[in-house]
C-alpha cells in the first residue's frame, strides 16, 4: 500500500470551513482514493481543489473478482481507516458515477457490503454523482500507473508439489494429502 501526503493544511481548523472530497478510482488489480478540500482561492472565479492525501492499493487476487461497487465500497473502506482523522473529524463527500449511498444503505445487500456499512456508518460522509472531472483525473491517473509488482512466475518443473486438506466435525476428523512429482505423477 502506498500512502502518499500531497498538501497539508496548516491547521485541522481550516477544514471545517472547506468542503473535504473523495474520489474513488478502480481497476481490475487496483484501487486508488484521492481527498481533497474544495476552498475559495484569491484570484480564482471558481473554488479551488487541492489534493491532500492519494491512497492507492493493489488488490490481492481473491479482490480482483470484487464486483465494481465493492471495490469501490472497499476503496472507501481503506480509505477510512488510513486516514481515521480526517474521517472523524469532517464531514467527507464521496463523488463517484455509482448510486454508492443506495448501495450502502441497501436492507438486502451481500453480507460484506453489510458488514462495510457498519464500519462506514460511523463517519459522516454525503454521496454525490460525479457531473464534471475536477480531481477525479488524479485519482484515474493513480489507478492507471499503479506499479502492480506482480511476482515472476516461478518454474517448479523440478519441484513436488504438496495438496492437502482437513475437516473437523461432529462424527470425527480427517485428513487428505496429494503428492505430485515433476513428471506429474500423484501419490495420494
Amino acid at each position: 500500500m502506498v500512502l502518499v501526503s500531497v498538501n497539508t493544511p496548516q491547521s485541522p481548523l481550516c477544514l471545517n470551513l472547506m468542503r473535504t472530497y473523495l474520489y474513488i478510482a478502480t481497476t481490475d488489480r487496483v484501487i486508488s482514493t484521492v481527498l481533497v478540500v474544495e476552498r475559495d482561492e484569491p484570484g480564482h472565479v471558481y473554488n479551488v481543489q487541492r489534493p491532500i492525501y492519494f491512497i492507492s492499493k493493489v488488490l490481492n487476487e481473491s479482490k480482483t473478482r470484487y464486483p465494481q461497487t465493492q471495490k469501490l465500497i472497499y476503496a472507501i473502506l481503506i480509505t477510512s481507516m488510513k486516514l481515521k482523522h480526517y474521517f472523524d473529524g469532517h464531514r467527507i463527500i464521496v463523488t463517484t458515477s455509482f448510486p454508492m449511498g443506495d448501495i450502502l444503505r441497501n436492507k438486502d445487500a451481500n453480507a460484506k457490503t453489510i458488514k462495510w456499512a457498519m464500519e462506514l456508518c460511523l463517519f459522516l460522509m454525503d454521496f454525490q454523482s460525479r457531473t464534471t472531472v475536477k480531481s477525479q483525473a488524479l485519482a484515474d491517473f493513480i489507478a492507471e500507473w499503479t506499479d502492480l509488482n506482480a511476482p515472476p512466475a516461478l518454474d517448479i518443473s523440478d519441484h513436488w508439489l504438496m495438496f492437502f486438506d482437513g475437516s473437523l466435525n461432529i462424527n470425527g476428523v480427517g485428513a487428505g494429502i496429494l503428492f505430485v512429482s515433476p513428471n506429474k505423477d500423484k501419490l495420494r
